[in-house]
Parts: C-alpha cells; structure tokens; sequence
C-alpha cells in the first residue's frame, strides 16, 4: 500500500477480474472489499458480493445496489477492522 497507494491497489484488484467470467460472486477481505464491492456493483452479470471486515457506501459506485445480485458483509460484533464502515453496511445490507 505505502509503495501503489489505495486507488492503484483497488484497481489492480478490479483489472484482475478481466479474465473472468461475468456471472461470479466477488468476494473481498478488508482492502480487497474496494475492488469486490465495484465490480459486483458496475460488472455486469454480477451473482453476488461477499465482504469480509469492510464496507463503502453504496453510492460509492452508483445510486443504488443492483437488483438480483446478493449481497453479505461479514464481520464480528464490535469488529475493529469494520468500525467506521459499519452504517455503510447495514444500510447496505437493509437496502
């Protein structure tokens, strides 16, 4: 992180997905919950999203979360990683 920065190391995560078919879940643990949260949000044919320790906003990357593709976030009661990402996830997982 310190040497690519976060913009670079989250688009090296979504350029990673090129080679892979479209109807996938994306799953992400923390930093890598940037790349899975976009490309289920802006990847067409997307299954599902499976985040594990973190969570953006969902107009991060549009208005609204798409229809038809599952979403979870996982973490523990009080996560430490999840703390200042916790109301974007359960207005996400409400939504």
């Amino acid at each position: 992180m310190e040497q690519v920065g976060f913009g670079e190391a989250a688009a090296r995560g979504v350029r990673a997905a090129d080679a892979l078919p479209r109807d996938v879940v994306y799953a992400g643990f923390s930093l890598g919950v940037t790349a899975a949260q976009q490309l289920a949000r802006t990847r067409g044919g997307a299954r599902g999203a499976l985040l594990v320790h973190a969570c953006l906003p969902v107009s991060e990357f549009g208005a609204a979360w798409p229809d038809g593709v599952a979403v979870q976030v996982h973490a523990m009661e009080d996560d430490p990683f999840l703390t200042e990402d916790a109301d974007a996830a359960r207005a996400l997982v409400a939504g």
